[in-house]
């Protein structure tokens, strides 16, 4: 089964006058991330970070969540929160492979 990401991209309440810096950004993704994982956790599921790409953020949906009708609801929401932490819109798209193994622009 296929998991297909929200096809818009989210607009922030609030536009960051002041962009972050890529480890900044790095550091409020997790923490939404890590906000919205005990939900998941309850109905069986996780969410893990793949990798940072720009305006893409690439995570990875296990156990009940994976095959979940609903999946794209999941990362429609996870989508919102990130564009309203960041103050800028972001995509945040499905994937399949190890946990975060790069976040762009930062430990080079």
């Amino acid at each position: 089964m296929k998991i297909l990401a929200p096809k818009h991209e989210s607009r922030p309440k609030v536009a960051r006058e002041v962009p972050l810096s890529p480890s900044e950004e790095a550091e409020v993704i997790a923490a939404v991330i890590e906000a919205v994982r005990p939900n998941l956790r309850a109905d069986g599921g996780d969410v893990t970070l793949l990798c940072v790409e720009g305006s893409i953020v690439r995570v990875h949906l296990t156990g009940n969540c994976s095959g979940c009708q609903l999946a794209a609801l999941t990362l429609g929401g996870l989508q919102k929160r990130l564009a309203d932490a960041l103050g800028r819109p972001i995509r945040v798209v499905p994937g399949a492979a190890a946990p975060l193994v790069r976040i762009a622009g930062v430990g080079r």
